[in-house]
């Protein structure tokens, strides 16, 4: 009777210090925010794209995907994956147009309890 108490409060004890206690009470998705370029930009064919902004979140931000693809042929062009493990993360990348037509630009942000944050820019080669 005494083991099943002791291996009862074990139990107890290890539920309640598990790090994915925090995982069911985080339900706030990271904040995306693209500074540069802005919707519906354009750019030189051949010309570089600086992509500039943040992703914050209360928890940490365990990954952060940014996708550029066509609008015309819908064909992912660049695919970049971070994983910056801390409550900030500073956007910095550099793209090159290759050609005309639409382009989306998309960075998604996930964080330590599975939400997921996205901000999407559309911009022009020219």
């Amino acid at each position: 009777m005494k083991r099943t108490y002791f291996l009862l409060s074990v139990v107890i004890l290890l539920s309640a210090c598990s790090k994915g206690s925090d995982r069911k009470t985080d339900r706030d998705a990271p904040v995306v925010t693209i500074t540069t370029p802005v919707n519906d930009q354009s750019f030189p064919v051949g010309s570089t794209m600086n992509v500039t902004g943040a992703v914050t979140d209360a928890g940490k931000i365990v990954q952060v995907h940014i996708h550029f693809s066509s609008l015309t042929s819908g064909q992912l062009l660049l695919d970049v994956h971070r994983y910056p493990g801390t409550e900030n993360y500073t956007l910095a990348e550099s793209i090159q147009i290759p050609s005309t037509g639409e382009f989306r630009l998309q960075v998604i942000a996930r964080d330590n309890a599975g939400n997921e944050g996205r901000k999407t820019v559309v911009v022009n080669g020219n």
